[in-house]
């Protein structure tokens, strides 16, 4: 679970995340939105799954900790800025346990996480 400083959750930041820099990916997709204030260096996120990504709220919400989780281990090397990742259906494709993969490996592909 995310600490509460690295969660996007009021509507109107989730909104303003959403009008930032966009980066696609055929599974989901990442928007971006740099921090107001130079000294604000957090790194805030929220997924967003969709009744069309999947019926049934157990999946989507499996989806979402996922992605949650993958996001989480790797908040320390994330550039700071708030993050919504809006997941498509083609990643019912993808199994399960290889979902935290494809994020991490989209996110070095457009620069957004430093490789250590």
């Amino acid at each position: 679970m995310l600490a509460k400083i690295h969660r996007l959750s009021k509507t109107k930041d989730v909104q303003a995340t959403l009008r930032g820099q966009s980066y696609f990916s055929p599974r989901f997709v990442i928007k971006f939105r740099r921090p107001r204030v130079s000294s604000d260096l957090n790194v805030r996120g929220t997924v967003i799954v969709s009744t069309k990504v999947a019926k049934r709220a157990n999946v989507r919400n499996s989806i979402k900790r996922r992605f949650r989780e993958a996001f989480r281990r790797h908040l320390s090397q994330l550039r700071p800025g708030d993050y919504a990742i809006i997941v498509k259906p083609a990643i019912l494709s993808v199994p399960l346990t290889l979902i935290g993969h494809e994020l991490i490996g989209f996110l070095k592909k457009v620069k957004l996480i430093t490789i250590f």
